[in-house]
């Protein structure tokens, strides 16, 4: 499963940019305001989600982690898909939509093209209270330690990882860092 790409933008097609990683390309859907910030030959980074249908296979991308998560959430409500989890993106950025959704903003939604009040309520109801977390976990202001980011990606929670933190030298490479506190949630 591809999971990141660090590249260059070769091309971009409507919803889509080209990213040349070590002369292979990968079609990958983006939020159409990261369009914008993506221009042909510009150097971008992007979390990836790849999505498996029983006849293709879709990368979406994201700037940021929490926007990668952010939409995974989106995705496991039903009735939203990849395509309509994108739509969201384009309403706002991921502060936004879980402002909306901690708020009940049902209007938010509805707005969204593909989303109608059912869909808005099933949101708010399935995400209400995990977006929240999801937004301290992974600190949608991009300003979380590299280490806190890393034991998140493997699963862990905030609350089990607070009291590790402290008892690990941040002098020590990366996945030093990352093994040892690995050893020590245990």
């Amino acid at each position: 499963m591809i999971g990141y790409l660090d590249g260059t933008v070769k091309a971009i097609d409507h919803q889509r940019v080209l990213v040349n990683v070590g002369q292979i390309g990968y079609w990958v859907t983006v939020p159409s305001q990261l369009i914008a910030q993506l221009p042909i030959g510009s150097a971008c980074e992007l979390f990836i989600h790849t999505h498996h249908k029983e006849d293709s296979m879709m990368l979406y991308g994201f700037s940021q982690l929490g926007d990668l998560r952010l939409f995974e959430q989106l995705i496991t409500v039903s009735g939203v898909g990849p395509k309509l989890g994108l739509n969201v993106f384009t309403a706002g950025n991921a502060a936004a939509i879980t402002q909306a959704i901690e708020e009940a903003n049902q209007n938010f939604f509805t707005g969204i093209s593909g989303i109608g009040k059912k869909n808005a309520q099933r949101l708010i109801i399935d995400l209400k209270g995990k977006v929240g977390q999801l937004g301290q976990a992974l600190d949608l202001s991009g300003s979380q330690s590299p280490l806190l980011a890393a034991l998140i990606n493997l699963g862990f929670t905030q609350p089990e990882i607070k009291p590790v933190l402290s008892q690990i030298d941040t002098k020590l490479p990366p996945e030093e860092q990352v093994k040892l506190a690995l050893k020590l949630l245990g």
